[in-house]
């Protein structure tokens, strides 16, 4: 891959993620294994690059975090939080301030805009401005996710 390339792919995780956010230059399957304090994003595997923006970690601070302002992006992501298990945060329609409590540790895919839908068998003006179990997603895709542990490490 060119360096251009390669920059340009890194400006696109930039406007996906939060301000600051800090980039990770290796290979997404090294994703499970960096659990250290901080947000960070990753490159899709190959496969996936049409339809998965990135893959991310977020392992916040024991004192907790101040309250960040998230702005709308058009993508659904599946989230693992660490004690609650796996959900579902669809698009949102405008900024939403989040809060998270000190320790928590999860793990997402962020879908591209308009690939969540599919990927979950549903319309995403069902799950616009939600954060939702995988529990209740009824049938398809959910109802196997809803299967995975709450608390994996």
């Amino acid at each position: 891959m060119t360096a251009i390339r390669a920059q340009r792919r890194l400006r696109g995780l930039e406007r996906n993620g939060r301000v600051g956010a800090r980039l990770v230059p290796v290979g997404w399957e090294q994703c499970y294994r960096d659990w250290s304090q901080g947000y960070r994003e990753w490159a899709p595997p190959p496969a996936l690059r049409a339809s998965v923006a990135c893959i991310w970690t977020s392992v916040v601070a024991p004192a907790g975090q101040p309250v960040t302002l998230g702005l709308p992006d058009a993508c659904l992501a599946l989230i693992w939080q660490q004690g609650r298990g796996v959900f579902v945060a669809g698009p949102v329609t405008g900024p939403a301030l989040a809060a998270l409590p000190g320790g928590a540790v999860l793990a997402g895919v962020r879908f591209a805009p308009g690939a969540g839908g599919p990927a979950l068998r549903m319309p995403l003006s069902a799950l616009l401005n939600q954060r939702v179990d995988v529990a209740d997603l009824g049938s398809g895709c959910g109802a196997g996710l809803r299967r995975l542990p709450s608390a994996v490490m």
